[in-house]
């Protein structure tokens, strides 16, 4: 357990904040265009990326991930970073909680309002080990993705013929913060 005010803010490099939450972040990482990390004896032991808002246009930026170090917990890590990135800009705050593995219990703390839930979605995998998202195998990029593709087939009769299950998840809760 780190405390946040023992820590300091460093902005992250690409590959930095890549390899941090590819480790940490169940997601993994995403393309973003600030990421603040939290810094403690020369470590990274807590990130928080954003980029302008990808789904819903009408907001100005979305909070893309955060995560701790694996095995680490920083006190009051979120609300620093968030804080400190909310110095830098203007405008509203839109971001995502996947219904399955979260409550949205962070995005209270750092007052973000629930706006709406989104429906079921899904995502492919061959081995359950390896999930990709459902954007990634849309019906036309599947010529250029699988081994066997017939114009003729749905999306999923496609990916079923290529040895993918489909796997759904409980949906989305979309939180919004505004000044």
């Amino acid at each position: 357990k780190i405390y946040a005010r023992n820590t300091t803010i460093r902005t992250l490099d690409k590959l930095e904040e890549r390899v941090f939450f590819n480790i940490n972040h169940i997601q993994g990482y995403v393309n973003s265009s600030i990421c603040y990390g939290l810094i403690y004896n020369n470590e990274i032991v807590a990130a928080m990326s954003f980029g302008k808002s990808r789904f819903d246009k009408s907001e100005d930026w979305e909070l893309l991930r955060f995560a701790n170090k694996i095995n680490y917990t920083t006190v009051g890590g979120a609300s620093k970073l968030f804080k400190f990135f909310l110095k830098s800009i203007d405008g509203t705050v839109l971001s995502y909680s996947h219904r399955d593995i979260s409550f949205g219990n962070l995005y209270f703390l750092l007052g973000f309002t629930k706006i709406r839930s989104t429906e079921p979605s899904y995502y492919y995998s061959k081995d359950y080990i390896r999930f990709f998202n459902r954007i990634t195998f849309q019906k036309h990029k599947l010529i250029k993705k699988l081994e066997i593709f017939d114009p003729n087939l749905t999306e999923w009769e496609n990916m079923q013929n290529n040895g993918y299950d489909r796997i759904w998840d409980c949906g989305n809760d979309v939180w919004l913060y505004k000044r």
